[in-house]
């Protein structure tokens, strides 16, 4: 940093705290000189990296301090001075009874978070739920887990009477079903229905996502389990026949002839999402497209696989002043959008990656077998 010069913060700055860490090169002592505007100082002793470039926001100062100043940056984020556990030990008071209205209320606002955030119960037994609740609520007395299990089974049972209420008045009813496998390997069928009320406005529920074994995939199976359903929800009519009316579902056979042959459903449609899906993997298998898609694999897969490469095209990014740093995107092979992001992404980033593969920063390394340009040049003519 240059010693003469006494560095002047910004003019009227909402966010003074930040501020106090910055300046720009004065005019007499007091006036930033215009022509230094785009660049601003760090004004703590002995910084390695006092120049940065300043735009008018403080994306990158904020970069800095975090990056380079970790005492000031959690001084800055109000981290480095808590709140006394004694002054949060006097506040509680008398602890009320979970009984009381204002427990219940609080009680049902947890279970809210819970249900509508799809976050675990343990998350009530977790130190930092414990903490925000003994700031926020420090006379409400936590339970555990086991309690707020049986309130969200509470919930859940009021919610089915409900649903079924509305059901009850409905005549057509259209459903959307799927069997999926989640990432440890459980298959589950879940039912959703579509259906017009009473006040002629569009509803859609959630029926059920129920596991399904392993050796029971086949149509009858799938059909059997979809007419418990069914009867459950009140949506068969007294001579056997169902609600039902039309179903939305994937390609699969199983699921096509358990709601055609065996339920007997008027109107089956195939998911338009999946057939699309179908459509343009088989285009991906043309020679032309397989061999790009293969080389941009190829090139992403190097990035993920090294985290030196990774960190070196963040670097690139942020010496180019890119507003947001990006990383490449990996293929998923069960969404074609995903190919399409992966290329759309390397087209973005092409000029880092290409400087990156041709610089070969690491001796005796493997060289990539692929040649950036020309594939780059082909992504360009694939995404016209």
């Amino acid at each position: 940093m240059d010693s003469k010069f006494k560095y002047v913060p910004l003019a009227k700055a909402k966010n003074a705290n930040l501020w106090k860490y910055f300046g720009f090169k004065p005019e007499d002592g007091r006036t930033p000189l215009p022509q230094y505007m785009n660049k601003v100082y760090c004004t703590i002793s002995e910084c390695k990296h006092p120049e940065i470039a300043y735009s008018g926001n403080t994306t990158n100062i904020l970069r800095h301090l975090s990056q380079y100043h970790p005492v000031q940056n959690a001084e800055y984020l109000g981290m480095a001075s808590p709140t006394p556990q004694s002054s949060i030990t006097a506040f509680m008071g008398k602890k009320m009874a979970l009984t009381d209205a204002k427990a219940k209320q609080i009680t049902q606002r947890i279970v809210y978070c819970v249900v509508e955030d799809l976050r675990p119960m343990s998350l009530v037994e977790g130190r930092g739920f414990m903490k925000l609740m003994a700031t926020v609520a420090p006379n409400y007395p936590l339970a555990t887990a086991d309690y707020y299990t049986e309130q969200v089974k509470n919930r859940y049972a009021v919610t089915v009477t409900a649903v079924k209420e509305k059901l009850l008045k409905v005549q057509w009813i259209a459903i959307t079903s799927d069997l999926w496998t989640s990432i440890s390997q459980h298959a589950y069928l879940s039912v959703t229905a579509h259906f017009v009320n009473e006040t002629g406005r569009l509803e859609t529920c959630l029926l059920d996502c129920v596991e399904l074994p392993a050796d029971e995939h086949a149509a009858a199976d799938i059909a059997h389990e979809m007419d418990n359903r069914f009867t459950f929800w009140g949506l068969k009519i007294e001579d056997g026949s169902l609600k039902v009316h039309a179903a939305v579902c994937d390609n699969g056979q199983n699921m096509v002839n358990a709601l055609t042959d065996h339920l007997k459903i008027p109107l089956v449609i195939g998911c338009v999402s999946h057939t699309v899906n179908l459509c343009v993997e088989k285009g991906f298998k043309m020679r032309r497209v397989s061999q790009l898609v293969a080389k941009a694999k190829h090139v992403v897969e190097h990035f993920t696989r090294s985290s030196k490469a990774t960190y070196k095209l963040c670097e690139a990014q942020r010496a180019a002043n890119s507003a947001d740093i990006k990383e490449l995107v990996q293929d998923v092979a069960t969404r074609w959008t995903a190919t399409y992001d992966m290329l759309q992404r390397l087209l973005e980033l092409k000029d880092h990656v290409h400087a990156i593969l041709s610089a070969r920063y690491k001796p005796n390394t493997t060289v990539i077998k692929t040649n950036c340009t020309e594939l780059l040049i082909d992504c360009v003519f694939c995404s016209v």
